[in-house]
């Protein structure tokens, strides 16, 4: 319907093809199918993710994006990539021409600041593509996707739309004034692009009052965008309400993820078995092994409401153990294609925010049936080894089980058995003497599995103490982990790598495999280089258990926590796939170091485990899997979507929640700010990245957001930054002459800042650097502890007046040991490492809510 033109106006977009031509397409190669992401710092470009190609697709403008979402599944014919390029750079100059030769420079906004160096997408004019194409077909969209945003009566940006209000405000009667058929919706996620909704959709007085609307949030959705339109239309599908409000908020989060927080409809609850759930006396199946005799306990994080997973172990004698991994049998209760599996297909995940969760399944089921909870019995799926007490496996078993957990456990009662504490209220003390075997094999397997090349690196995650009468966090902190945990992982680790060797071989062309690739080659060999050049570190990048190795050795605690997060930027997420559609080059999980990996253990909250549940049950039975290959494709593809979702509302509400802490933290300074030191990551010609490490936070500081009385000097031979601060301006007029800006912006009209151009040429600039260093103030050194230039400025500071000693040790207050500034001439030099004072803003009416990490003026 929506490349119908019957009126013939002129087509913006070409026509997607039918999906009946689409197949020898496909098998004659002339089209390829992937996942489309838009660039988040330039939503102009955007790239096709290939599972066929050895790189990624990049997608030149909206028009080869041919009306395709962020997350859509798109059938792409590749273009000749000289020519994409020459087109682009054609188009550039004659928006060059049409600007009478000015440079437009688009103001960085907060997706510019938080990419730091390493990360995000690669700007195409500095690293060339490898293949471009064109958007022919939308394979697949996320059903009932929708947006959270804000309506807007005038669409942004609309130059005749702004002069009839400037005039309209002016008291001129410009005699324009039309009832309007639409209204606009504008997402928050800018990747979105522009929504129309038909007036009638707004509410009742958005003409008359609309600017009472402006910090209210809906949701919308896309529902048709025709090839002649530059903008799609859409549905207001509800109004949230305010924006600061924590439930508002929340509820844009799981919008803005696709995340399903509706209650489970009725035919859904129809499938689960009668409520209060009894365990049957009259065993339906006698296939099942009846363990409710071997002592199992369940090991959790505090309060934790899933189950899923239990653990035993007994002595066999001579240095042998039989150790068995439990997981719950929740797929016994999920027939496949009913209305709960396909509800937990489409949830695919279970959705962990900071105060609240989205189940993927009824808490009926996991509660009342499947959890592993003391003293009943239960159906389970388990992988028992009999295992040395040095880790070596002897024997593997995979069968279905019955067990009865004998205790419910958490990670600080299992920590305290392992440090030889009796655990108060333990009915079976020989649970105890299990942790601490079971602790002693797992440290035996983890040196193991890094004696021979796993990577261990992960992001930090802050946790909060929320006060008992507010959701406001008092404090955080970052969440550390309990030793006892690598019970749970090492036997995860091991379960999981057994049942994909186990499944693989059954079925070589359906199994729900999980893959990691190695870093991405260039990256990984320029943050080599830069960490040898510019942060003393030898980064040994033969694999991942020299790259562990290198950052494990590491000393500082900051640097090493920089390092990690820079070698994470390099490595992309793992992914799910099925083995018939890729190479089996590509099927190993680089960071656990082995061939093959899949997920079995968490049935409850990740749908994949229950289709590896029904797969290895297929396996141990001979029979034919239900599934073909191209249909366990579109799975894995659906499940990553939701995976990555998932995270990243998480993300999100651990922002919202430190935004909540920091904003409270602000009120108390009578400039509403927040002061931390920050470490200086890496500088460039026009920014600087930096890392606050007890906020588990990097961002980019560009230097136009920043009080400068002349451009900055930038050397990319030391990599070294020296700015020239306004004196006199404090952090309160800097903010709000930010504010000021941001107004402007409001009513398109950006200011468009510019620093006074310095006619230096090479030779010119290194003897202006030169002038600077001769007078004793910048000190260049390459070390966090770094005091020199705290000596230079008590040197000054003994010759000089009474006024000038108080700006001075206000300056050694606010700037760090590490950061080079001269009080007088208002100019700091910084480089990679320096630690300088950073201040933090939070804006609470935006979603999530916005915190910007400024440079504090010296």
């Amino acid at each position: 319907r929506d490349d119908a033109n019957p009126h013939q106006r002129r087509p913006l977009f070409i026509a997607h093809l039918p999906f009946s031509a689409l197949t020898p397409l496909f098998r004659s190669r002339n089209l390829v199918r992937g996942l489309l992401r838009v660039n988040k710092r330039n939503r102009s470009d955007a790239y096709v993710a290939c599972e066929d190609l050895d790189a990624d697709i990049y997608v030149c403008g909206s028009r080869d994006r041919n009306r395709a979402l962020e997350g859509d599944v798109v059938a792409i014919r590749l273009v000749d990539v000289e020519k994409i390029l020459r087109e682009k750079r054609e188009k550039e100059e004659a928006k060059l021409t049409r600007n009478g030769g000015h440079i437009r420079v688009r103001q960085p906004d907060e997706e510019d600041e938080n990419e730091i160096i390493f990360g995000g997408d690669e700007d195409v004019d500095t690293v060339k593509p490898k293949y471009c194409g064109v958007v022919v077909a939308i394979l697949e969209r996320a059903q009932n996707q929708v947006f959270s945003g804000t309506l807007t009566l005038m669409r942004p940006n609309n130059k005749r739309a702004q002069e009839e209000k400037a005039a309209e405000e002016a008291g001129q009667d410009t005699g324009r004034r039309e009832t309007p058929r639409i209204v606009w919706f504008k997402a928050t996620d800018k990747r979105v692009p522009l929504i129309a909704i038909p007036i009638e959709q707004a509410p009742v007085n958005f003409v008359e009052n609309n600017e009472a609307y402006a910090d209210r949030l809906f949701v919308g959705s896309i529902k048709r965008w025709p090839i002649t339109s530059l903008h799609p239309f859409g549905t207001l599908e509800r109004e949230l309400g305010h924006i600061t409000d924590l439930p508002v908020q929340t509820m844009a989060i799981l919008a803005d993820n696709n995340v399903t927080d509706l209650p489970f409809a009725e035919q859904v609850m129809l499938c689960l078995p009668p409520m209060p759930y009894s365990f049957p006396t009259d065993l339906p199946d006698h296939q099942r092994r009846d363990l409710r005799d071997t002592r199992t306990f369940t090991l959790d994080p505090e309060n934790s409401l899933v189950l899923d997973d239990a653990f035993s172990i007994e002595k066999l004698g001579d240095g042998l153990y039989e150790v068995g991994v439990h997981i719950s049998d929740v797929a016994y209760f999920i027939k496949p294609h009913s209305p709960l599996d396909k509800e937990a297909r489409a949830r695919a995940v279970r959705v962990e925010l900071m105060h609240k969760n989205v189940p993927m399944l009824p808490t009926e089921l996991t509660e009342q049936v499947t959890n592993l909870v003391p003293n009943e019995s239960r159906y389970a799926f388990s992988v028992i080894w009999k295992i040395t007490s040095r880790g070596v496996i002897c024997d593997t078993w995979f069968g279905k089980t019955i067990v009865r957990s004998n205790a419910q456990l958490s990670y600080k009662q299992g920590q305290e058995a392992i440090e030889g504490f009796p655990i108060s209220g333990l009915e079976d003390i020989a649970v105890e003497q299990d942790i601490r075997t079971l602790y002693d094999i797992a440290t035996n397997l983890r040196e193991t599995r890094f004696s021979d090349g796993a990577l261990s690196q992960k992001a930090d995650e802050l946790e909060f103490e929320i006060g008992p009468d507010s959701s406001v966090p008092i404090s955080i902190s970052t969440k550390s982990e309990f030793p006892v945990s690598r019970i749970i992982k090492e036997f995860h680790l091991l379960a999981n790598y057994y049942v994909s060797q186990r499944i693989t071989s059954c079925m070589p062309e359906q199994a729900l495999l999980r893959r990691h690739a190695p870093p991405l080659d260039r990256k990984i060999r320029e943050l080599q280089a830069y960490a040898e050049s510019f942060l003393g570190v030898s980064l040994d990048i033969t694999d991942a258990h020299t790259i562990e190795n290198s950052i494990e050795s590491i000393q500082d605690s900051t640097l090493r926590k920089l390092m990690s997060v820079l070698v994470l930027k390099t490595l992309s997420p793992p992914k799910y796939f099925c083995t018939g559609t890729l190479d089996i080059t590509k099927f190993a999980h680089y960071a656990s170091n082995v061939p093959l990996f899949s997920h079995f253990t968490s049935p409850s909250t990740r749908f994949v485990d229950i289709i590896v549940h029904r797969q290895l049950e297929a396996a141990l039975t001979d029979a034919r899997f239900y599934l073909d290959r191209d249909n366990v494709q579109k799975l894995a593809q659906h499940s990553n979507v939701k995976r990555e979702a998932a995270l990243y509302a998480r993300a999100q509400s651990n922002l919202l929640f430190l935004a909540l802490h920091l904003n409270s933290l602000a009120q108390q300074n009578a400039d509403h700010v927040v002061y931390r030191q920050g470490v200086v990551v890496a500088v460039f010609e026009n920014s600087f990245d930096v890392m606050v490490p007890e906020l588990n936070m990097e961002k980019r500081i560009h230097i136009v957001s920043l009080p400068m009385r002349q451009r900055p000097v930038y050397d990319p031979v030391n990599q070294s930054l020296t700015m020239y601060w306004k004196k006199g301006l404090d952090d309160e007029a800097l903010l709000a002459e930010m504010a000021e800006e941001e107004e402007a912006e409001l009513v398109g009209m950006r200011t468009e800042r510019s620093f006074k151009a310095l006619s230096i040429h090479d030779n010119g600039s290194l003897q202006y650097r030169n002038n600077i260093s001769s007078s004793s103030i910048i000190n260049n050194n390459n070390n966090l502890n770094n005091s020199n230039s705290v000596s230079s400025l008590n040197t000054i500071n003994s010759t000089g007046n009474g006024s000038v000693n108080k700006r001075m040790s206000i300056s050694r207050a606010r700037i760090s040991d590490g950061s080079n500034y001269g009080p007088d001439q208002g100019i700091q030099t910084i480089k990679a490492l320096d630690k300088i004072h950073v201040m933090l803003t939070i804006e609470m009416v935006r979603t999530p809510p916005l915190i910007r990490i400024l440079a504090a003026n010296p």
